[in-house]
């Protein structure tokens, strides 16, 4: 009898050990949404926002949003139906294909020493290697309500900025550096040195 009484208490253990692994497994598999406390969602300029949110991946884990490489224009336009806006356009270059998301990010917190709003265009790079096919045009959109304190804008990227100051306002740069377009099947020699002749 008492026997009987101990195997039936061992399955019974047996069973509940099975049924908190059962219960772990389940959790890992399906963790709770997040609550209160962790960060906040990503506010995006207007018009730059992605259009779907990628599956998270090996791919969308290493991506990093960086500076592009120029800016090529910034206008500031005012518009005339209520509510009144300065909407800040920016135009830019990047180093090559696979650049995506851009978007204009404020380079401060609180109020500008001299009345001009920094923004930096920056946009989530390639995570793979792209081929040497030259400068490819990217822009981006911000928005400013009419009561804003400045008297500027100016608008950075990694290899030069551009100011424009009344606004309303235009400005443009033009770009001179190589886009190395042309370098693919080439081979680059130490300076001073003969380039050898592909074979």
């Amino acid at each position: 009898m008492n026997n009987t009484f101990r195997r039936l208490a061992e399955i019974g253990i047996a069973a509940a050990l099975q049924g908190c692994l059962v219960g772990l497994a389940f959790a890992q598999a399906n963790p709770p949404p997040p609550t209160g406390g962790g960060q906040p969602p990503r506010q995006y300029a207007p018009g730059s926002a992605p259009s779907a949110v990628p599956a998270a991946g090996p791919e969308t884990a290493t991506a990093s949003e960086l500076p592009v490489l120029y800016v090529t224009g910034v206008e500031v336009l005012r518009t005339n139906t209520e509510p009144k806006l300065d909407i800040v356009r920016v135009t830019g270059l990047t180093s090559s294909h696979g650049w995506s998301a851009p978007q204009l990010v404020p380079t401060f917190w609180g109020k500008s020493f001299d009345d001009v709003l920094d923004l930096q265009l920056i946009a989530t790079a390639p995570v793979q290697s792209q081929p040497a096919e030259g400068f490819v045009p990217i822009g981006a959109v911000f928005t400013l309500d009419e009561a804003h304190p400045f008297r500027g804008v100016r608008v950075r990227a990694s290899e030069n900025s551009i100011e424009v100051k009344p606004l309303p306002g235009v400005k443009q740069a033009s770009v001179t550096a190589d886009s190395c377009k042309d370098c693919i099947g080439k081979k680059f020699a130490e300076r001073g040195q003969p380039q050898s002749e592909p074979t």
